[in-house]
């Protein structure tokens, strides 16, 4: 065994430990609130619908191909058919009119659910949660303006209630060295 071998193998051996250590589900099409619910129906309609022009655009390569093969074994020169060059101007006008119908369909229904997703801004929100990058740190301030008793301060854990609405106010960095990212996921009990 070659030294670039070993040195392979032990690379993939390293990256399956890495991977193997994963754990819980991690999809971003895995809905956990009423608004990521409604996200992930636009993605999954959008695969879809990709998914099949995909698949129909292969079977008209394919069909293409093994005609151009069919007809390149016979050997004639190709002299201009009218009958012929009026049925492709029909399959392409065709082909054009059902593209543009699918992408207004896609386009209205990206908006309803954009709509129906930002219905949610328009009621108050139950909790404020006001978020501070420093250079190692995240300061994270519950802000409750009905009983302000219920105001707190915490470092580097945002705890939200289940079923409530929350407003995430990202406040400046304090440090110009501050970097970070600040990430959500969903746990579900």
């Amino acid at each position: 065994m070659t030294v670039h071998r070993a040195k392979l193998i032990a690379l993939f051996l390293g990256a399956g430990l890495l991977v193997a250590a994963c754990g819980g589900r991690q999809s971003a099409v895995d809905a956990a609130g009423i608004q990521a619910e409604r996200l992930e129906s636009l993605w999954w309609l959008f695969f879809w619908v990709t998914a099949v022009v995909y698949v129909i655009v292969m079977i008209v390569l394919i069909v293409a191909w093994v005609k151009a093969r069919r007809s390149s074994a016979q050997e004639q020169p190709d002299l201009p058919d009218p009958a012929r060059q009026k049925r492709a101007t029909t399959v392409v006008s065709g082909a054009l009119v059902i593209t543009v119908i699918t992408l207004f369909i896609l386009m209205v229904t990206s908006f309803r659910a954009g709509g129906a997703i930002n219905s949610l801004s328009e009621r108050p929100p139950d909790l404020s949660i006001k978020v501070t990058g420093h250079q190692w740190w995240w300061e994270v301030e519950y802000q409750d303006d009905v009983t302000p008793a219920n105001n707190s301060l915490t470092a580097n854990e945002i705890h939200v209630p289940v079923g409530r609405t929350v407003k995430i106010i990202c406040s400046r960095m304090t440090s110009f060295t501050a970097c970070g990212c600040l990430t959500f996921m969903a746990r579900r009990t």
